[in-house]
């Protein structure tokens, strides 16, 4: 038996590109406890990424994980251990279907460097 499976369109809105030293000023409704994706970049002027990731919880895993560290993740740990923090930007886009576009934007960067970017493990 054959399932088709149609998929409709999912629009990301993206946030701004926020410094990483100001994301733990950002109040709840700038970035919430919401379900999105969200990037990680050392170079606002190319669109190469260090990390590309989702959480059913955006603030515990962008604020908590990524940029505290106060909640473990492998990216996290890796990117304040090797990157300067100076440097990084973290931008988000809500979604209810975060597994989706987390997958749809992996491929579409393996598509464009041949490689996932450098601290996302898996897909």
């Amino acid at each position: 038996m054959i399932q088709k499976i149609k998929i409709p369109t999912i629009s990301l809105m993206w946030s701004e590109w926020i410094p990483w030293g100001e994301v733990p000023s950002l109040d709840i409704n700038e970035l919430p406890h919401k379900s999105g994706v969200y990037e990680v970049t050392n170079n606002l002027n190319t669109k190469k990424r260090l990390t590309i990731g989702k959480s059913n919880k955006l603030r515990r895993r962008v604020l908590f994980a990524l940029v505290n560290g106060t909640a473990k993740h492998s990216s996290g740990i890796r990117i304040r251990e090797n990157e300067d923090a100076e440097k990084l930007h973290v931008r988000w886009a809500l979604t209810n279907h975060p597994n989706t576009c987390e997958e749809y934007l992996h491929l579409a960067y393996k598509g464009v460097y041949g490689i996932l970017p450098k601290y996302t493990i898996i897909t």
